[in-house]
């Protein structure tokens, strides 16, 4: 009798500590200033390019990273719209982009590191018609 007591209290400690929840994986943090900028200036509807300038937290120009932007109207009803590209110049990528309809758009931009650590901000902005 024992002996089967300590077998089902080692089953019972075995069956708690499989069940525990994993510890959560600390996420890195990268801190990256994004900054957008359109051509032509001021954006109008029809084929635009998006640059995108990343820098470090030092101000250093961020390159090798996959940009990738999406559009979305601010009322409902649009389809959105996106770009990408993983090409870059002194921290500057172009995304060639093309506005649907005028009024206000946001765009979330999407940095995605070489070691797959990423940054998303959103921009707001109002395209001419």
């Amino acid at each position: 009798m024992d002996k089967l007591l300590r077998t089902l209290i080692l089953l019972f400690v075995l069956v708690m500590a499989a069940c525990r929840q994993p510890e959560a994986t600390p996420t890195p943090s990268v801190n990256l200033t994004l900054d957008i900028a359109y051509e032509p200036a001021p954006p109008v509807v029809g084929a635009v390019t998006l640059v995108v300038t990343v820098l470090d937290a030092a101000g250093t120009a961020v390159d090798g990273a996959t940009v990738a932007v999406r559009g979305d109207m601010a009322h409902a009803g649009m389809t959105s719209m996106d770009g990408q590209t993983d090409e870059s110049e002194n921290g500057v990528y172009r995304i060639p982009f093309e506005w649907t309809m005028g009024g206000d758009w946001i765009l979330t931009v999407t940095v995605t590191l070489p070691d797959g650590t990423s940054v998303v901000q959103a921009f707001n902005a109002t395209i001419g018609s």
